[in-house]
């Protein structure tokens, strides 16, 4: 009985862990893909003041370099 009780379980879980890691991956894909890196990066920027490594701020010409 213990053994049939603990092969339905990891089978649930290893559903449910599928289930979550593709929710995560699909999110991941809408924000790269559908809204764009840029978006992000520039809001945070504005917000925030950031500065690059090299001194440079955030403009708007640099959006090509995080389009995926």
């Amino acid at each position: 009985m213990w053994l049939k009780f603990d092969i339905s379980n990891t089978i649930r879980y290893k559903k449910t862990i599928y289930g979550i890691v593709m929710i995560n991956a699909w999110f991941l894909y809408l924000m790269t893909h559908v809204l764009s890196f840029d978006f992000y990066y520039r809001i945070d920027c504005q917000q925030t003041n950031l500065r690059r490594l090299d001194g440079t701020k955030w403009t708007h010409a640099m959006r090509t370099q995080f389009q995926v």
